[in-house]
């Protein structure tokens, strides 16, 4: 197999300034939307740098050399935190699309067990609990968890998957993006964790539950704190594969198709789930267009996991502030690229939401 770790250590780049977060948001999230420009079709098995770098900042080379710094940026980090905190709280809003797996798959002396899942339009979270018949330290999956090098993070701890494959009622999903599953233990034997996966929407139609199914292989790596390198110690085939019901909220998913235009940039399909907002923007022009969305309290939505442009078109996603955010409108700014790298804003449309 290919060495990734080898692919993620060799960027040039210091991560020191990033140590703290003490960053600008809105400056970090223009830059996203300028610099990811992805093709329609991502690879089944996007690497984790990709993923990572679009899912966190944005930035090409941001995520790469230390993987859990996208999980602190608030893009990924306050929507994962923000699902688990409603599960904890018993959140109503996530009744329609939350549900008790408790199903698992075991191979080699490790147990893979998804507790509970929330499922929405375009997005998959899931609470993991690997689980070893012998303490997970003496188990040669022990490398297969990456400890984060910073000691403020040091009980932060990432799966290191590869091969991953996820479908939806037999139908795989090919525009993704999400980060390596993160877990802290409970005890020698067992940890507990959660996962993101950000998707482009591509069911049309739902039953009253949808079949989730998973495939993943894992890795052995080892971090050198000298040299600040991860090195691919061996592959670890399974595969572990998982297929559960999740109940579906689509039938709540609110779609909007204003196809409202303004200085030549028209807004054509507005998705609303609980927890994200996707945008389909069009131009007349080929401009390398984007957009950023504010809600109706003038507050910027962070930008998630995929944001495709064509040019003249663009299909972005964005997590909501809250979980059930209810808006009454939005006001899309739409950008355009310039050569020089530049972005200008074009126009800015309000869109009722009722």
């Amino acid at each position: 197999m290919k060495d990734n770790f080898k692919l993620l250590n060799n960027v040039d780049m210091d991560l020191d300034k990033y140590e703290d977060l003490n960053i600008d948001k809105d400056k970090l999230k223009k830059k996203m939307r300028t610099q990811i420009k992805t093709k329609n079709k991502f690879k089944k098995n996007i690497s984790v740098a990709a993923s990572i770098c679009i899912v966190g900042i944005g930035l090409s080379s941001v995520g790469v050399l230390n993987k859990s710094l996208a999980y602190n940026v608030p893009i990924l980090g306050s929507m994962l935190q923000m699902i688990q905190n409603s599960l904890n709280n018993n959140n109503d809003n996530l009744l329609d699309s939350y549900t008790e797996v408790n199903k698992s798959f075991s191979k080699d002396g490790l147990t893979v067990n998804i507790d509970k899942v929330v499922y929405s339009n375009n997005q998959i979270f899931m609470e993991l609990e690997l689980k070893t018949d012998v303490p997970f330290e003496e188990s040669k999956y022990a490398k297969t968890i990456v400890h984060d090098p910073r000691e403020q993070f040091a009980d932060s701890l990432e799966l290191v998957g590869r091969d991953w494959e996820f479908s939806i009622n037999n139908k795989k999903m090919q525009n993704y993006t999400f980060a390596y599953p993160r877990f802290h233990y409970i005890d020698e034997y067992t940890l507990k964790g959660n996962m993101l996966i950000d998707f482009k929407p591509f069911i049309d139609e739902s039953n009253e539950y949808d079949i989730f199914k998973m495939e993943f292989n894992l890795e052995a790596v080892d971090y050198d704190r000298e040299t600040h390198e991860y090195n691919h110690i061996e592959d670890i085939n399974g595969p572990w594969s998982l297929e559960f019901p999740v109940k579906s909220n689509i039938s709540k998913t609110k779609t909007i198709r204003p196809k409202v235009t303004q200085d030549g940039i028209t807004v054509q399909k507005v998705v609303l789930t609980q927890t994200s907002l996707n945008l389909n923007l069009s131009s007349k022009e080929n401009i390398g267009l984007y957009a950023e969305v504010k809600d109706d309290q003038g507050n910027i939505l962070s930008g998630a996991g995929l944001g495709m442009s064509s040019g003249d078109t663009y299909d972005g996603d964005y997590y909501l502030n809250n979980i059930g955010q209810d808006m009454k409108y939005i006001t899309v700014l739409a950008y355009k690229e310039n050569s020089n790298g530049s972005s200008e804003l074009i126009t800015e449309i309000k869109i009722n939401l009722k």
